[in-house]
């Protein structure tokens, strides 16, 4: 694989990356600080160029896990830290702080 910053490879989408990927595009249209995208490509590339052949027990590729909990998290800070800061402001108010 050449380095994507380079011009002679382009990034590729399979199956784990894409799911990341519209996860992240889709809460883009609802967060006030989108996500870079290409970002996010670059180290999904680097992750696959550098992990590609290992392989875990369940034949999963050794980057799938990173991938997933990252999905875990994306959608976990979008939707419900900005709940976290309305429910704590909320109760500073109430307790005059």
């Amino acid at each position: 694989m050449e380095d994507i910053g380079s011009g002679k490879k382009k990034f590729e989408v399979y199956v784990y990356a894409k799911k990341l990927l519209d996860k992240l595009e889709n809460l883009n249209t609802k967060i006030k600080n989108p996500i870079d995208i290409e970002e996010v490509k670059k180290g999904i590339y680097y992750a696959r160029k550098y992990h590609g052949s290992q392989m875990r027990q369940s034949g999963d590729p050794y980057y799938s896990n990173p991938i997933e909990v990252t999905i875990m998290l994306a959608e976990f800070v979008a939707e419900e830290v900005p709940k976290l800061f309305m429910t704590i402001s909320y109760f500073m108010i109430l307790l005059r702080i």
